[in-house]
């Protein structure tokens, strides 16, 4: 089984789409395939671990022969590999749909801009529109990250059910598990970030779909109980911090909310010494950060839309993201009760173990096989 996969996501900045084709791609090479990895975003891999799983495979670098950006001409290069299987792990599709006999699959990990298109890039929506609509005939099995995603792409794109597979995304437990001393992980935080007591997690893009206002100002209202918690906020661009301080400042509230920008090989710390993991977003296909909290032991309160409820189980409390007093309640409940949080943490811990990157892979590779045997 010769198959090629589209690698530009995974190297680079940190990010769900990455870790996700970091991840697959790591697992598939333990199985009996002819793995070929394309690469055309720029010529030089940063990653240490992206260079080793390279070594590991066939590299082919299509920047080496095309300027950055020419996605239209994948397919002339590609014809010359011969491949059975090509294999486009994100919804950024370019024209390689039109490859001849080789059969194609996408992972389509959400449709955020149709669903909620108010807060998206203005963009997304007439592309999403012209391309994955047009091609979502041509593809002969789309991916999806969970049931409540395979329903929004059944429904909005029209795609046969047949055709579309839901396969989890897994957890590095090797990064992200409760730690042993989980005092030392807290002030080693608080030392670097000049902060003191106890905190509120959350991470993510800050895109306006991941409902930041909301959660500021319940924090607000939470703050008004007399607790000691600071609000740190991990992620986003300098624009997007800048946006959220001022809205912070707005309320009143800026001296007790911490941004701490993009966070790499520190995150596990962030998520195992936090009091609570608070993910309110309105809409995601997944919801990676949620899991990557609970395998690290810290309790989540996040929304009870589409796929959140899905990935968290019984391990969370659920909340309604537009209301920010129903969050404000969460987190008084959750910090006030310790025999609950203490249920939730291991009830946390417990739900992660059920989601593994080795089975994902092994998902995908039966997806592959099955398509071969069409």
């Amino acid at each position: 089984m010769k198959v090629g996969i589209i690698t530009d996501h995974m190297d680079g900045k940190p990010s769900g789409m990455g870790n996700y084709v970091k991840h697959l791609v790591q697992n598939l090479l333990l199985f009996d395939i002819d793995l070929w990895l394309f690469h055309g975003k720029n010529n030089i891999i940063t990653d240490p671990g992206v260079k080793s799983l390279y070594k590991r495979s066939n590299e082919v670098k299509i920047s080496n022969f095309l300027p950055r950006g020419n996605l239209h001409m994948y397919p002339v290069f590609l014809l010359n590999y011969k491949l059975d299987i090509i294999h486009y792990p994100s919804q950024s599709i370019s024209p390689i749909f039109w490859i001849g006999n080789t059969k194609k699959v996408v992972t389509i990990h959400g449709v955020a801009p149709f669903i909620l298109p108010r807060t998206q890039n203005k963009r997304w929506p007439i592309y999403l529109s012209l391309t994955l609509k047009y091609l979502s005939g041509k593809f002969d099995h789309v991916i999806t990250v969970s049931e409540s995603e395979k329903s929004n792409l059944c429904k909005i794109l029209k795609i046969n059910p047949k055709k579309v597979s839901v396969i989890y995304h897994g957890v590095d437990r090797n990064l992200f598990s409760p730690p042993i001393n989980r005092e030392r992980a807290l002030e080693d935080i608080q030392r670097k970030y000049k902060f003191n007591g106890p905190f509120i997690f959350h991470i993510s893009s800050l895109s306006p779909k991941k409902n930041l206002p909301c959660l500021i100002k319940a924090f607000k209202e939470f703050k008004q109980f007399g607790f000691p918690h600071k609000l740190v906020i991990g992620g986003g661009s300098r624009d997007r911090i800048f946006q959220y301080k001022k809205f912070s400042q707005k309320l009143n509230i800026e001296k007790e909310v911490i941004f701490v920008g993009r966070l790499g090989d520190e995150l596990p710390k962030f998520y195992a010494s936090a009091d609570v993991f608070v993910f309110p977003s309105f809409h995601e296909g997944f919801g990676l950060p949620i899991l990557e909290a609970m395998s690290c032991g810290c309790p989540v309160i996040t929304s009870n839309r589409y796929s959140m409820p899905e990935v968290a189980g019984n391990a969370a409390i659920l909340v309604d993201p537009y209301s920010s007093k129903d969050l404000t309640n969460a987190l008084f409940k959750l910090l006030i009760n310790e025999k609950l949080r203490e249920e939730k943490i291991k009830a946390a811990v417990k739900r992660s173990k059920d989601f593994d990157w080795y089975n994902s892979a092994k998902q995908t590779y039966a997806v592959y096989k099955s398509l071969l045997s069409c």
